[in-house]
């Protein structure tokens, strides 16, 4: 996907990226009051994805010390298999990185639906390992999550172009 610009999260976002959560989410979707207050904590780290002048995507994380959980990771259903959440997550861990509000992050954490492989595969390519099984953890429908980690020591990522001001 050659136009796709990867941005950070703006309060002029927000309600694009809480229609998107909807259309991926259905039945346990966060609200824009979630990502407003999310944004205005300073913890919460929101990329967003555009191609074509489109919102396509989004990822977040949380932020404590030198952890990152990562919090939600969304691609339009058109999008999707094309590299656009590989990109927000590589962009995630770059501002991880780099992040000068905070000490650099050595441990991501993360939960995923027992039954979305195609989100675990790409979990695993970009360096996450199963670490174990939250039992119901996911609602409507009930489903176990698998917790996911991975450690930045043992990970060489290429940089995300990050566009400032998009």
């Amino acid at each position: 996907m050659s136009d796709l610009t990867i941005f950070p999260l703006t309060k002029d976002n927000i309600s694009s990226v809480a229609e998107l959560e909807k259309i991926c989410f259905p039945f346990d979707f966060w609200s824009e009051q979630a990502f407003e207050e999310s944004l205005g904590s300073g913890s919460y780290i929101f990329l967003c994805a555009k191609s074509g002048g489109e919102l396509i995507g989004y990822a977040g994380m949380y932020r404590v010390l030198d952890e990152a959980h990562i919090v939600n990771v969304a691609v339009a259903p058109g999008h999707r298999r094309q590299g656009v959440g590989e990109k927000l997550l590589s962009g995630l861990f770059d501002v991880a990185r780099t992040d000068q509000k905070s000490c650099p992050a050595k441990n991501y954490f993360l939960e995923v639906r027992k039954s979305n492989l195609a989100a675990r595969a790409l979990y695993k390519k970009l360096g996450f390992t199963e670490s174990g099984i939250r039992r119901g953890y996911y609602r409507n429908p009930v489903e176990d999550a698998v917790l996911m980690t991975r450690t930045e020591a043992e990970i060489s990522d290429t940089p995300t172009q990050i566009e400032h001001g998009a």
